[in-house]
């Protein structure tokens, strides 16, 4: 699954679709992520931040700063997991989003 996974890394980078791009990389994150594969995951969600921030898709950058913080806090670096939440608390500041906000909060609470 996760070569399935790769061989759609390389055709997007053929097709620069950014909805598809999200997908791929939050998936490859996702299964890198069941299989335990830390620093896969983390890599696969930079990459969604990446495309997100590069489309100022907000709500999508939020999604992969989740998961990263996720995945950090997993892998027991404590110190880039504080600045991934911190990340994501400051977006939901921009947005003005008081519920993502407060999970912020709770991610930093952790």
């Amino acid at each position: 699954m996760l070569e399935a996974l790769r061989q759609c890394t390389k055709i997007i980078a053929k097709v620069p679709d950014h909805k598809l791009a999200l997908a791929v990389f939050e998936h490859q994150g996702l299964v890198s992520q069941h299989f335990q594969n830390w620093v896969g995951s983390i890599k696969a969600f930079q990459r969604m931040r990446d495309v997100a921030e590069d489309c100022e898709d907000r709500q999508q950058e939020m999604k992969a700063y989740v998961n990263m913080t996720n995945c950090l806090q997993l892998s027991c670096d404590y110190k880039l997991a504080i600045k991934s939440a911190k990340r994501f608390l400051q977006i939901a500041w921009y947005l003005n989003d008081f519920r993502n906000e407060l999970f912020a909060y709770e991610l930093l609470a952790r």
